[in-house]
This record gives C-alpha cells, structure tokens and sequence, in this order.
C-alpha cells in the first residue's frame, strides 16, 4: 500500500484512511493503473512501464474516450481543470494530490446537501467514482 507519509504530504486535508481506500478500490494501488472508458463500458489497460502507460493513454484521449489514471484512477476529462497533464498523473504524488483535490470539492459541495459528516463523504465517495452525488 502507499506510504503514509506520501498520503500526508501529497494528499493534505484528507484522512489517509479514505486516500488508502480510494487507491485500494481504484487501482490495488498500482501507480500505472489505466482503464479506458469506451461508450460506456470500462476497459483495464495493461501498461509495460511508464512510457507504454503514457502511450496507451494517449492513444484512448486521441480515440475520443477518456481514461482513468494511477493510483486514484483520475479521469482525464479532468486534466483541464487540474491543470495538469497525462504525464504529470502517473506520478504517485501527484495523483494523490490530484484525487484529494477532486475528492474535496465534491465533498464540499455534499456538505450543501447534507450537511458535514458521514452522510456527505458518501456523497462525495458516489461523485468522485460515478460523477453522481446518488
């Protein structure tokens, strides 16, 4: 599993035990993780290294589907607003800050719903793997 520390320093404000569970569920914790989201129906990519990773991704966006990458599975459909790049995702650090990131602005926008706790985590847990707070 990722080192604690990594967690605390990349992925501040969020409990390590919900970054490790996300990564556990999202990727086995595999930093070159990739599933391509095809019309629909998820597809596991098997990448060699890390430059086939950044290929097989490459090749997904280009396809005009998106991928889920590393160790928190980010879409790339939100590289944009992350400014970052396919490239920058595989790096363990950065994924987990990127995920943490995702992470809590659903969560900030469950609390709207339903108020802080428990019952928001869920939510944003929903919103970060299915796009939907339900």
């Amino acid at each position: 599993m990722i080192d604690i520390g990594m967690i605390e320093a990349c992925a501040p404000g969020v409990a390590v035990e919900t970054i490790q569970a996300i990564v556990r569920v999202e990727s086995a914790g595999d930093p070159l993780a990739l599933n391509a989201n095809r019309s629909g129906k998820a597809v596991r990519l098997k990448a060699e290294d890390l430059a086939d990773a950044i290929r097989l991704a490459r090749a997904e966006i280009a396809a005009g589907n998106t991928v889920d990458i590393g160790l928190m599975q980010i879409n790339s459909a939100n590289l944009p607003a992350l400014g970052r790049s396919v490239e920058q995702l595989f790096n363990p650090c950065v994924n987990l800050h990127a995920g943490a990131t995702i992470l809590t602005g659903a969560y900030a926008a469950a609390t709207k719903a339903h108020g802080e706790g428990q019952a928001a985590l869920q939510a944003a847990l929903s919103h970060y793997n299915t796009g939907n707070f339900q």
